[in-house]
């Protein structure tokens, strides 16, 4: 089952990298260095798209390890995060890619954020859920890097983390 929808997770994956066109122009849950304009934020919030607030967010300081209820995985086209694997995406500078993400079992009352290389991408309700998160600039690097998805008592960064999960990726120059 659990390879069922590591399938099903990168063909979503792929199909909606295909939509995208490559253009780097979906907003919807884009990591950037640069401060997001507010204008874009009501726009993506209009079309229905999650969106950050208009300041780079961090994750905050602290030795974080994998606590709480639940799984992460995340995926691309060339496989998940499951068991210890690290998709590799492919890509040149100024591409932006989609990754897909995986969650089962986190508590549905509580917001996650979702981070990458700590610096916040989004904030989604997530308990069993599929989607994918859209990545580029500093998170489109060629390297290493981390999806960091964290929940916390209150809903909000100043509170004690209840749930921790991470996975990680690799960029490869094409």
């Amino acid at each position: 089952m659990k390879k069922f929808y590591a399938i099903l997770i990168s063909l979503c994956v792929m199909l909606l990298s295909a939509c995208a066109g490559g253009t780097g122009t979906n907003s919807n849950a884009t990591f950037s260095s640069s401060s997001a304009s507010e204008s874009s934020i009501e726009s993506a919030e209009a079309n229905g798209q999650p969106s950050v607030s208009s300041a780079t967010e961090s994750l905050p300081e602290g030795n974080y390890k994998e606590t709480g209820k639940g799984t992460m995985i995340i995926s691309s086209s060339s496989g998940t995060s499951e068991n210890g694997n690290v998709p590799i995406i492919f890509a040149d500078k100024g591409d932006s890619e989609g990754l897909g993400i995986s969650v089962r079992g986190f508590d549905g009352s509580k917001l996650s954020y979702v981070y990458a290389d700590k610096i916040l991408i989004t904030k989604e309700q997530y308990g069993d859920t599929d989607t994918s998160i859209y990545l580029q600039d500093s998170a489109m690097s060629v390297g290493k890097h981390e999806i960091e998805v964290v929940q916390y008592d209150n809903n909000k960064t100043n509170g004690k983390v209840v749930t921790y999960k991470t996975a990680p990726y690799e960029i490869k120059q094409k």
